[in-house]
């Protein structure tokens, strides 16, 4: 995947499914009309689709549609009804792809780096435990059985981590109650608990009145979101051999900058380190040059999320 944020990803859900998948409760005070609110517990979807090109368009719907949920509010996502935790059985390259980034992870470094800076902001948004460690499940575990693959990506180099191609791995994601974004500013987002969309006029003037005023996204955290994953994608573009510092102040615009060093080439800073530089580099996105190349990055991820088709 060359970019982070895919419209087709971002388009509105479909609410009537989502209200027969999640249970409904009788909130109006007249018993009028049934209401859809988060519960106190953690809704599970468990589900399996057999090809990588499935489960990656899987994967790239739930962190758009967060995305979507956390800095577009007043349209409808996946993420408006529950925190919910999808289980999901996904083949070798795809499951190594979503954590080959992950902090902890240091025998996946054979992806390209845009795939490790998408992996980090994957996990910067949400809980992944792989519930069999590296034990996959065999094909005719599943009924019907998986079809084997004729080609697999990455194939030696995932054997030498300790993946095999002959089955499929049991993950669960699940949106983080806390995101942080800018840890030197304590910048952070807490997962919404309550469903401003669905309260009635009366409600949301109570609500207002006494709301915290961290239960919701503000537009500094929406911003800071969207160029965290605007300087993931970027930095994850730069080529291995490149001096870091001399590539960031070409598309920055900046002269006699210097922060990871002299001499210092993509190759030898992890994906962690460039999130961590965010901090620094943040004002420089959000005023510099690279302004109007922050708001196509917006702009791409929720092009015609209003009008389009429900997101697959």
């Amino acid at each position: 995947m060359s970019n982070f944020c895919i419209p087709s990803k971002s388009k509105p859900i479909n609410e009537q499914l989502l209200k027969s998948v999640f249970p409904a409760d009788i909130k109006d005070r007249n018993y009028r009309t049934l209401k859809y609110d988060p519960k106190p517990y953690t809704s599970i979807l468990v589900g399996c689709l057999p090809f990588p090109n499935q489960q990656q368009s899987l994967i790239e719907s739930l962190l758009n549609q967060l995305l979507l949920h956390y800095t577009m509010p007043n349209v409808l996502s996946l993420y408006n009804f529950h925190r919910f935790g999808l289980i999901t059985f996904l083949h070798a390259p795809v499951i190594a792809r979503i954590i080959c980034g992950f902090p902890y992870v240091h025998d996946l470094h054979f992806f390209h780096r845009s795939n490790q800076h998408l992996s980090l902001l994957f996990h910067t948004l949400f809980e992944v435990d792989l519930l069999s460690d590296r034990i996959p499940f065999s094909y005719n575990s599943f009924e019907p059985e998986i079809p084997e693959l004729e080609k697999v990506a990455h194939e030696e180099h995932l054997k030498d981590a300790g993946f095999s191609t002959d089955g499929l791995y049991a993950m669960m994601i699940k949106p983080r109650k806390v995101v942080e974004i800018d840890s030197k500013s304590d910048l952070y987002i807490k997962f919404p608990e309550r469903n401003y969309r669905h309260m009635k006029q009366w409600e949301k003037r109570k609500f207002e009145e006494e709301k915290d005023a961290n239960e919701f996204v503000t537009l500094e955290q929406q911003n800071a979101l969207i160029g965290l994953a605007f300087w993931l994608e970027i930095t994850g573009k730069i080529a291995r051999t490149q001096v870091v510092d001399q590539k960031l102040r070409e598309i920055l615009g900046v002269e006699n900058f210097s922060y990871f060093g002299d001499g210092v080439k993509a190759n030898d800073v992890s994906p962690q380190l460039f999130f961590d530089a965010f901090s620094e580099f943040r004002t420089m996105l959000e005023e510099g040059i690279m302004e109007d190349e922050l708001q196509d990055f917006r702009q791409r991820l929720f092009k015609d999320n209003v009008t389009a088709d429900y997101v697959d």
